[in-house]
């Protein structure tokens, strides 16, 4: 079950239990690559992690960013995944510089508009589709 990541915890922390901290090094492959992304994006990440490396992990951005933007829950979500791009965007006064139009990503509801405004431009993309393609 690619919701299994949230077990890793509870491994990691047998392990330094158990064996002082030894460090730890991550590898997965496919739905385990998932699962590795899916872990060291959480809270609650284990701090001997030393590396990390993922396979194929099964991502399609494309259909992540359509499925932020179905119903109620996922767009609230979505637009609050925007805010620590739109901070981190404004404490960085070489992207903001670059970028086009600030107000635009300033007013970005949703991951993808947020993409349209700067990592389109920025990369030279036509499109969010063509950067998550």
């Amino acid at each position: 079950c690619a919701d299994n990541w949230r077990d890793f915890s509870a491994i990691f922390n047998h392990i330094n239990y158990h064996y002082d901290f030894p460090p730890i090094h991550l590898v997965g492959e496919s739905l385990g690559g998932g699962m590795t992304l899916r872990y060291l994006g959480s809270e609650n990440v284990v701090p001997n992690i030393v590396s990390a490396t993922c396979v194929s992990p099964p991502v399609d951005y494309g259909s992540v960013a359509r499925h932020l933007e179905d119903g109620l829950i996922s767009r609230v979500c979505n637009f609050i995944m925007t805010v620590p791009c739109k901070i981190a965007l404004l404490m960085n006064k070489t992207t903001r510089q670059a970028i086009p139009s600030l107000s635009k990503a300033m007013l970005a509801m949703t991951v993808r508009q947020f993409e349209d405004a700067v990592l389109v431009p920025l990369l030279d993309y036509t499109s969010p589709q063509d950067y998550y393609d």
